[in-house]
């Protein structure tokens, strides 16, 4: 599967990119027209009795998996998730609008990694990102909000203008903030009521993934790595320890803050609560002298795995991993944390005011919270994300409830409890209703419950979340289906609704409106609306054919919707 088509510029404007998305998705309406009809039948596609391209050979699904992949990686684009089914990858490969979004995200990825390898991206000049990359995203955020303020969500007679959906949900930063913290300090008050200690620990990325020093001088051990590269190597470092916590029984709860040295390269902070007995301890100088006895416990894991690669490098000891631990006389872990996530969110405490200086940028923490936002949608980084405790969607889900109903049964109050504690956000007490901090998530008894619904642009059906299940039984929390529709359009259908409605009770106005119509020249149904002006540019007799035509070449044509080619 080849295309022939030259790569864009990084910064290309969307005019281009738009064209180019839709030649690929004519390239890969092209391979698919190119399968037989029993290839396309085992993806879904198809209908029986039809004929295509019998004489073709039949392909495995997981031989065009690749080629699409293939593609796609050949052409600025990322591939399709492998959790989507193969006629669901497909269709979106044969959508221009989808290549359209990979195109320019990617674009302008590599726009930056460029910027980046110059050494334009560091302290004193393009902190976090390039100004180019920057400018391009507070552009296109512009533009979103633009089109979010022309749209409203609509549910049988009730509308909401889709701006105050957006301001009043997890996505406003201050509502983020508040969530977060509220949720750190529930975890605070379980850690002091089970006897839990507080630990802050750093992990960074080794040597090679940094472009600049810390004084931003140029690194000379950098390999060319960039700051997704980075992320990536932290994740797989997570993953490890992960596993090898819960090989060895070490529960822990708590949260995590991924953020930008001042070159983009990531680093993260972790807040996490855990029991003295399995706290442990690790020492940076035996790890890398060899010595057995290096460390113990959780703080002994992670730290083995964050040295572990190239121990010896100069500051890997004193900066690749920190342990601290909190001391509850000094003040408290909620508000450790707290100056990490404001300034890695929008730069302000709860009262409103600004945290202070952003150090790697020397701007103000609000000017710098919006490079390092712009840094991670550019990055696709998740700058914040719990680690253990209970499920935060099925808590977002029983705050939708404002009644559980009975509570005859000892399920139901088990379920009524737990969406109390949610309603008066009480994460402390939902925690424990939900079994603990060592409880799994499997083992919860209450966990969100998923549905399959169809896409409407790509036929393929995707689980979404739509109540909550538990021994009580199952909950729907999303009762109303809300779609989303021209702002105003809801107050257009009620009244042309009540118009149909007076025309067809009134014999007389419809009578009365038919010859006001006539009168002042308004067509009925049907019929050829007059031209505006004195000019008609149409031909009379050939206009309907020709329209007819247009239309044919246009479903016949490469930028026809994707569908498979008519029997022949």
């Amino acid at each position: 599967m080849t295309a022939a088509l030259s790569a864009l510029a990084p910064l290309a404007p969307d005019h281009e990119i738009a064209a180019q998305a839709i030649a690929l998705a004519g390239f890969a309406k092209s391979y698919i027209q190119s399968l037989s009809e029993s290839t396309l039948r085992l993806v879904g596609f198809g209908p029986s009795g039809s004929v295509w391209r019998t004489s073709a050979p039949t392909i495995q699904p997981s031989r065009i998996a690749a080629a699409l992949d293939d593609f796609a990686t050949s052409h600025q684009a990322r591939p399709v998730s492998k959790k989507i089914s193969l006629r669901g990858r497909i269709a979106r490969m044969l959508d221009a609008s989808w290549w359209r979004r990979h195109l320019r995200r990617q674009l302008l990825r590599t726009a930056d990694d460029d910027a980046h390898a110059r050494g334009d991206v560091r302290r004193a000049r393009q902190v976090y990102l390039s100004e180019p990359a920057y400018a391009r995203m507070i552009e296109r955020a512009h533009e979103n909000a633009a089109k979010i303020a022309g749209l409203e969500v609509a549910c049988d007679d009730e509308s909401i203008p889709l701006a105050d959906v957006v301001t009043g949900s997890v996505t406003n930063p201050r509502i983020r903030r508040a969530e977060m913290m509220m949720r750190c300090a529930g975890f605070e008050k379980m850690a002091e009521f089970l006897g839990h200690e507080a630990i802050f620990l750093t992990l960074t990325c080794p040597s090679r993934f940094h472009r600049f020093t810390g004084s931003g001088k140029p690194n000379p051990a950098w390999s060319g790595a960039t700051p997704n590269d980075g992320q990536r190597y932290l994740t797989a470092i997570w993953a490890k320890v992960r596993a090898a916590l819960k090989r060895r029984a070490i529960h822990y709860y708590g949260f995590r803050v991924a953020e930008p040295h001042h070159d983009g390269c990531p680093h993260w902070h972790m807040l996490l609560f855990v029991d003295p007995a399995q706290r442990g301890w690790f020492s940076a100088s035996n790890f890398v002298a060899g010595k057995a006895k290096h460390g113990a416990g959780l703080v002994g894991l992670i730290g083995a795995a964050a040295l572990a690669d190239t121990p010896g490098e100069r500051g890997a000891v004193d900066h690749r991993f920190t342990a601290e631990l909190i001391d509850p006389s000094k003040g408290t872990a909620t508000g450790y944390i707290a100056k990490y996530i404001s300034k890695n969110l929008d730069g302000l405490t709860e009262q409103g005011e600004s945290v202070g200086l952003d150090f790697a940028s020397g701007t103000d923490a609000r000017d710098g919270a919006r490079r390092v936002r712009a840094w991670a949608s550019l990055r696709g980084v998740r700058q914040f994300q719990q680690l253990g405790g209970p499920s935060v969607t099925v808590w977002r889900e029983l705050r939708r409830l404002r009644d559980a109903g009975p509570t005859d049964t000892e399920q139901l109050e088990l379920f009524e409890k737990s969406r109390a504690a949610a309603d008066r956000g009480d994460w402390m007490a939902y925690c424990m209703l939900m079994g603990g901090p060592e409880t799994p998530p499997r083992a919860m008894p209450l966990r969100p419950a998923y549905v399959e619904r169809v896409s409407v642009a790509y036929g393929d059906s995707q689980p979404r979340v739509a109540g909550i299940t538990g021994p009580h039984g199952y909950t729907c929390t999303r009762v109303k289906q809300w779609t989303i529709q021209r702002l105003g359009a809801a107050e257009t259908n009620k009244a042309q609704a009540v118009w149909s409605g007076l025309v067809k009770r009134d014999p007389a106005f419809a009578a009365a409106w038919q010859r006001l119509s006539s009168g002042f020249g308004i067509w009925g149904e049907g019929e050829p609306s007059p031209p505006w002006t004195r000019v008609d540019n149409c031909t009379a007799d050939d206009a309907p054919s020709a329209q007819v035509a247009h239309v044919q070449r246009r479903i016949s044509g490469r930028y026809a919707a994707a569908a498979p080619p008519p029997p022949s």
